[in-house]
């Protein structure tokens, strides 16, 4: 799938499980910046909005790079045979997981950087609930230190979905959050990560630049340290003097 295109906007991946009110949020939040400064694309809008987010959630102790030029789509039809595998479900075992991963190309260690970003900040989206670490207004490792440290159990939430809550917290998790805790390989990251606040925000700031440039097949001029990639919030600081001059 990839970001290009900007087809999370459209009909299947709108119908997808969750992904509803996640795109009408996210849409509604960045549609009058995109209004404004109509030189940049939809796809590049939420790729920056959702770097940039990460940055300030982490306290700028992350930093991540920022490679434009995606073009939009009209529909999203080249999305049709894309539809998620894993969302978290409890009959989602854990070899089904890393089947998902390994067609991704992304690595263990990415997916789990990955997931620890969607993890860490805010609270779950629908049909899920609740939030899955302790400080969720700050990117950091305490996600991984609250799955490693609680012991769950398998409850209906009030969202009614079948999911996990600690029997000591309001820490929930899915079966994706278990089946990392549990596997031997991926758990082994989620340990990591848990006791090294650093060695999470570093590998995260090498998965986030693959999973948002994947479909890009100029990608080499994106990747970090060339002149076409910057940082993101250098970039967004000087991104509506920019926009400005760029219309005028």
């Amino acid at each position: 799938g990839g970001c290009n295109g900007a087809r999370i906007l459209y009909p299947p991946a709108t119908q997808w499980q969750g992904y509803s009110k996640l795109v009408q949020d996210g849409a509604a939040l960045l549609e009058p910046v995109q209004t404004e400064f109509k030189n940049i694309s939809w796809a590049d809008l939420i790729v920056l909005a959702g770097g940039v987010a990460l940055e300030i959630s982490s306290n700028n102790s992350l930093h991540l790079d920022f490679c434009g030029g995606r073009t939009d789509d009209s529909e999203g039809s080249a999305w049709k045979y894309l539809e998620p595998t894993i969302y978290g479900n409890v009959n989602e075992t854990a070899d089904m997981l890393k089947e998902a991963i390994l067609r991704t190309g992304l690595s263990n260690t990415d997916f789990v950087a990955l997931l620890g970003a969607r993890r860490s900040i805010g609270n779950a989206t629908f049909p899920f609930y609740g939030v899955f670490s302790s400080n969720p207004a700050v990117l950091d490792n305490t996600y991984f230190q609250n799955l490693l440290a609680s012991d769950f159990e398998l409850i209906t939430a009030p969202s009614g979905s079948l999911q996990y809550k600690s029997v000591d917290n309001d820490i929930y998790a899915t079966q994706t959050d278990i089946s990392v805790k549990f596997d031997a390989e991926l758990g082994a990251i989620v340990q990591r990560f848990a006791t090294n606040n650093s060695d999470f925000l570093s590998c995260l700031a090498c998965a986030w630049p693959k999973l948002m440039n994947a479909d890009r097949f100029d990608m080499p001029h994106c990747l970090p340290g060339t002149t076409s990639s910057t940082s993101l919030l250098s970039f967004s600081s000087t991104f509506s003097n920019t926009m400005t001059t760029t219309t005028e």
